[in-house]
C-alpha cells in the first residue's frame, strides 16, 4: 500500500492527478498541498488536506522541519507529485526552478523512492526564452539529486477542455491540428499509471534496484494513458 503527496493539488493537473489517485486502492494516503480545498475531496479518509496561501516555508534555512510539522513527522510517503508550473515571466523563476528544486530537496532528504514531475519538451538551461530556461535549470539539478527514481513529463502543449477563453480554443486547436499537444486528463492520469508501475517494480526489486532518471515525451504520455489505473 502506498502513500503520496501532491503539490499544486488544485491546478489543472494536479485535480487530475488527485482524481486517479483516488481510483486506484493502493493508495491508502494521499496528502495535498494546495491553495484550495475542492468540496469532492471533503469527508475522503484517503486525503489529508494542507490548504496554504504559498509555499514561502520551502525557503526558510529549516523547510525540511517545517515540513515534518506539516505532514505530522509522518515517514513512509512513496511518491512526491510536483504539478506546479508558473503563468508568466514573473513566476518562472521562483515556481517552475526554486520551488520545484526545493521539493526534489524533500524527496532525497526524507528518502521518498519516487519523484514525479513535470517540465516541458524543448526545456534547455541556455534557452533565452525564461520558461525553457528555467525548467532546463530544473531538470539539470534535480537530476543530481539521490532520489532512487526520478519520472520527468517533457510535455508539449497541455489543453485544458474545461477553459472557455476564445484564446486557449485558438491555441488548442492549433496544437490539436499538429498533434503535438496533450489533454490535462491523460497526463494526470500518466502520471498515476506511471507511478504504480514503478513502485510496483520497487517493491519487487527492493535496494537491488539503481536509481533511474525516466523521460517522458507526449506519445509516451498518450501511451501510458491508454492503461487502466
Amino acid at each position: 500500500m502506498y502513500k503520496c503527496i501532491v503539490f499544486g493539488g488544485s491546478g489543472n493537473i494536479g485535480r487530475t492527478v488527485v482524481d486517479n489517485l483516488l481510483k486506484n486502492e493502493k493508495y491508502i494516503k494521499i496528502t495535498i498541498f494546495s491553495r484550495k480545498i475542492l468540496e469532492r475531496w471533503k469527508n475522503n479518509n484517503k486525503l489529508h488536506l494542507m490548504q496554504i496561501e504559498s509555499l514561502d516555508f520551502l525557503s526558510k534555512d529549516n523547510f525540511i522541519e517545517e515540513f515534518n510539522k506539516k505532514i505530522g513527522n509522518e515517514k513512509d510517503y512513496n511518491t512526491i507529485f510536483c504539478c506546479l508550473g508558473g503563468r508568466d515571466d514573473t513566476e518562472y523563476e521562483k515556481i517552475d526552478y526554486q520551488l520545484s528544486i526545493k521539493i526534489s530537496d524533500i524527496c532525497e532528504k526524507l528518502s521518498i523512492a519516487h519523484l514525479s514531475i513535470i517540465s516541458t519538451e524543448n526545456s534547455d538551461e541556455n534557452s533565452k526564452d525564461n520558461f525553457l530556461k528555467f525548467r532546463g535549470k530544473m531538470e539539470e539539478e534535480i537530476c543530481n539529486k539521490n532520489i532512487k527514481c526520478i519520472s520527468i513529463f517533457k510535455t508539449n502543449y497541455v489543453t485544458y477542455k474545461e477553459d472557455p477563453s476564445f484564446f486557449y480554443c485558438i491555441i488548442s486547436f492549433f496544437y490539436r491540428c499538429k498533434n503535438d499537444s496533450i489533454e490535462c486528463k491523460n497526463l494526470g492520469k500518466a502520471m498515476v499509471v506511471n507511478d504504480l508501475e514503478i513502485l510496483e517494480h520497487l517493491r519487487q526489486k527492493g535496494d537491488e534496484e539503481s536509481k533511474k532518471i525516466n523521460r517522458y515525451t507526449n506519445n509516451d504520455i498518450k501511451r501510458l494513458a491508454l492503461k487502466k489505473i
